[in-house]
């Protein structure tokens, strides 16, 4: 009763707002959606408020198209609906509506997210509120990465589902392996595995370097710019406790594309600092966990028995989609789904599994033409450069991570591009190239 009282108001309080306040607030209350559900769980519930998210967005799309229609472009919005007919057809083929409906909706939403975010006319204040909102919301979610880590990983780990038993020694035997490597605890806060916490801090990482190379000129004073430096340390010492390659991949990639568009003395004044940063992290990790750097090492020569499994996974996934290649429906390949019939750890394979590799080319050139959209814009729209940013290596990452289509990561991709697209914050003051 108290699950449904509080998803409803919560759903209401979303209702009666301005869509700037809306999306500000659902982008901060994101980050917690698998925490809050699994208090709910505990209490016996969860199935009501796991709901809040789809029920916010549709809410929004509803407002939006009953003022002013969507407003995207065209050649995009044809892919994706192109994209979400494969889906629909292939949803229809799986003999089992219940099991398969998550996925379905895990495909839906956020592409319906970017319309909305796209579309949206913000003011300047509604704008600005939304960006401080994803500072604090990605912030918090670092504070609480380092809570569980060092202090409550044993109550959050059962309360997330993610701790079988504590024997007598204090040993943590997790329900998978995962949250473990190479003896050494990984960080996962509130998002329930470490790999979607990497992921996830990648997204903090590139925002704050964002802000440090753009916004600081604008909105922050030159004192408080050390604020932004050291949130940036903050940031990326949660993403290297996380031991997600993932996540390392794509703040690296991210990174260099945001600094691509920099001026040449900006650019050579990051190459001397990063690498610089990138020492003093890696020191602080190593002086921390000394098998720190002996992960790093395996990591990048492969020798980490996930790392290994990893490209097995990935061959063998090819192999199969290449000779099945008219998929088994939507939701085949979801660990959630009592009749998945198949599981890659990458998010490409599963798509081409499920909806054929037909339906693959079809996510491709959707993101293609995204990306080369953005591309375009980005010459002139400082905002395109950050949805680049993230958008580029996520796409990579699919191919080796289920993660980047996971909950909170997938809408706030999904959101940083329909910021990249949206005209009238490419209006606003200080978003043009300076």
């Amino acid at each position: 009763m108290v699950e449904m009282l509080a998803t409803f108001f919560l759903i209401g309080l979303l209702g009666i707002k301005r869509d700037g306040f809306t999306l500000s607030f659902f982008f901060l209350l994101l980050p917690f959606h698998a925490f809050i559900k699994a208090i709910f769980d505990f209490f016996g519930g969860g199935g009501v408020f796991a709901g809040w998210k789809e029920a916010a967005v549709l809410l929004l799309f509803l407002k939006l198209v009953s003022r002013k229609g969507v407003n995207v472009n065209v050649f995009v919005l044809f892919l994706q609906f192109l994209f979400l007919s494969f889906v629909t057809v292939y949803f229809l083929l799986f003999d089992n509506y219940k099991d398969a409906l998550p996925t379905l909706r895990d495909h839906i939403f956020p592409i319906l997210f970017f319309w909305v975010v796209s579309s949206l006319s913000f003011r300047p204040e509604d704008f600005f509120r939304l960006v401080q909102f994803l500072f604090v919301a990605l912030f918090i979610t670092g504070i609480l990465g380092f809570i569980q880590y060092f202090w409550l990983r044993i109550p959050i780990g059962f309360l997330m589902g993610n701790i079988d038993f504590v024997d007598s020694s204090g040993y943590i035997s997790y329900s998978t392996v995962s949250h473990r490597i190479m003896g050494v605890e990984r960080m996962s806060g509130i998002l329930g595995g470490p790999n979607l916490f990497g992921v996830f801090s990648s997204i903090g990482f590139l925002l704050v370097l964002f802000g440090i190379q753009y916004g600081l000129n604008c909105y922050v004073t030159r004192k408080q710019k050390f604020i932004f430096i050291l949130l940036l340390f903050f940031v990326a010492v949660a993403l290297l406790l996380s031991f997600s390659r993932a996540g390392w991949a794509m703040a690296i990639m991210g990174t260099i594309i945001l600094i691509t568009y920099l001026g040449y003395k900006e650019q050579i004044k990051y190459l001397f600092l990063f690498p610089l940063v990138g020492v003093v992290i890696l020191t602080a990790g190593i002086l921390l966990f000394p098998k720190a750097g002996e992960i790093i090492l395996n990591s990048i020569t492969g020798q980490e028995a996930s790392i290994a499994d990893r490209d097995n996974q990935l061959f063998t996934g090819l192999q199969v989609v290449f000779n099945e290649p008219f998929g088994h429906g939507v939701g085949s390949t979801d660990i959630r789904n009592p009749s998945a019939t198949f599981f890659a750890e990458s998010a490409l394979i599963n798509i081409g599994y499920e909806i054929g590799v037909l339906g693959l080319f079809v996510f491709f050139l959707m993101h293609f033409c995204i990306v080369f959209l953005l591309w375009r814009d980005a010459k002139t729209f400082i905002f395109a450069r950050f949805a680049l940013a993230v958008t580029i290596p996520a796409l990579f990452v699919s191919l080796l991570s289920i993660n980047t289509l996971s909950m909170p990561f997938v809408y706030f991709w999904w959101g940083a591009l329909g910021i990249g697209f949206n005209k009238t914050i490419r209006e606003l003051p200080n978003t043009g190239v300076f």
